[in-house]
């Protein structure tokens, strides 16, 4: 099994857990915003931004290693 695929299965299963274990609500400041949400929204929400942010990051530097490696005249 492929190392990658094998990674991405143990992730959904803590994710998985972390679910499952934590469905009590907690109440989420910030600024002027308030909210209260489960747990388990708290994890997904922010792996889903994590996930995000890590394939924007990836694209602007794969970007900017291919503009580097042009040669200017």
């Amino acid at each position: 099994m492929p190392v990658r695929f094998t990674l991405l299965l143990f992730a959904f299963l803590v994710l998985f857990l972390l679910v499952l274990g934590n469905p009590g609500a907690v109440t989420l400041k910030f600024l002027f915003w308030k909210a209260q949400l489960r747990v388990y929204e708290v994890v997904i929400g922010s792996v889903v931004f994590g996930i995000v942010f890590t394939y924007l990051y990836l694209g602007h530097w794969k970007y900017l290693r291919k503009v580097r490696t042009r040669k200017w005249d």
